[in-house]
């Protein structure tokens, strides 16, 4: 099961533990279309795996949207599954980010409820608040060496 829609995003798991594959597999973290993926195409340890775990509905039916702003537009990564890119390094999910940032900036939230600029939504001359709860769920996947890879929360979609 990869990450995609979910009421509760706290349950994603993190750790500075490695995990296999299949504890990955196991964890709900990806499903086996990507562990499948990843055995046809090994990962360096520079690789990042960014998936996605839908907690908004609304922002989830724009999913095609973030795909598009995820691999298009010099963001660098790659579609494996519909919630699971490639990226070449971490530092390219940093930069991706704050792209998407300023093009995305609906799917954003701020738990402490800031307002942005409305010309971020089309909107000149206004504030408009951010969400409060988490829109988007991350976690960041990386090789470390001999099968073992390396599980982090990122929160991608945190403004």
């Amino acid at each position: 099961m990869s990450l995609s829609y979910s009421s509760d995003c706290s349950d994603l798991s993190d750790g500075e533990t490695s995990y296999s594959l299949e504890d990955l597999q196991k964890m709900g973290i990806i499903e086996n279309k990507v562990a499948e993926w990843i055995k046809e195409n090994p990962l360096t340890e520079d690789d990042a795996l960014l998936c996605l775990e839908y907690c908004d509905q609304n922002i989830g039916n724009r999913g095609n949207e973030i795909q598009a702003a995820l691999t298009g537009n010099g963001n660098g990564g790659t579609l494996v599954t519909s919630t699971v890119f490639k990226f070449p390094t971490r530092n390219d999910v940093y930069f991706a980010r704050k792209r998407i940032m300023e093009t995305h900036t609906w799917a954003f939230y701020n738990p402490f409820g800031i307002t942005v600029s409305g010309h971020l939504f089309n909107q000149p001359g206004q504030w408009v608040p951010l969400p409060q709860a988490q829109t988007i769920g991350t976690k960041v996947i990386q090789f470390l060496s001999d099968s073992k890879f390396t599980l982090e929360n990122f929160e991608f979609f945190m403004f």
